[in-house]
């Protein structure tokens, strides 16, 4: 027979290789899964007209400061990072039982914030430990994007992007 302390480390194990299994992960599927959290699609992203006046986003990483307060249109892939999740221990019966949160950013632009006032929720992905909902379908990893927006400084040393448009590159 199990012990306690056995039963919990084991959670805490399943969960930690759980959620990591979500770096990475799109998670925009729209079927149920052994949890039964259903994601809705996300919207379709329209494909871009104008494909001119780009910056890769790894090269505005590293020239953020001259950009502060600019409108740039960043090109690069969009992922999901982070599934940071609670740490209850599930059950069998509910094996999906802590919430879990994640960001979306640009592959080569790790901490550059993404934010949109008008749709919190639209860079960021949330579920649980089976399965994540993302506001932009980023399942894809070579799907490439355009992102305008407004390039503002945080802190002392982070900036991110306010949105204001994003398309996929056809």
């Amino acid at each position: 027979m199990m012990s306690t302390a056995s039963k919990t480390l084991g959670s805490a194990l399943m969960l930690i290789a759980t959620c990591a299994a979500f770096i990475g992960c799109g998670g925009s599927q729209p079927t149920a899964n052994k949890g039964g959290r259903v994601c809705p699609p996300p919207a379709p992203l329209p494909t871009c007209t104008d494909t001119t006046d780009t910056i890769e986003a790894s090269a505005l990483t590293q020239d953020l400061e001259n950009h502060h307060n600019q409108q740039v249109r960043i090109t690069g892939t969009l992922i999901q990072r982070g599934a940071d999740c609670t740490r209850r221990g599930c059950s069998d019966a509910n094996p999906c039982c802590n919430t879990c949160g994640g960001l979306i950013e640009f592959k080569d632009a790790l901490g550059l914030e993404l934010r949109d006032l008008k749709d919190p929720l639209r860079f960021g992905c949330q579920g649980d430990e089976c399965t994540m909902c993302c506001g932009i379908d980023v399942s894809n990893p070579t799907k490439r994007v355009i992102l305008t927006g407004t390039v503002q400084r945080t802190s002392a040393v982070a900036y991110r992007i306010q949105y204001k448009d994003l398309c996929q590159l056809p």
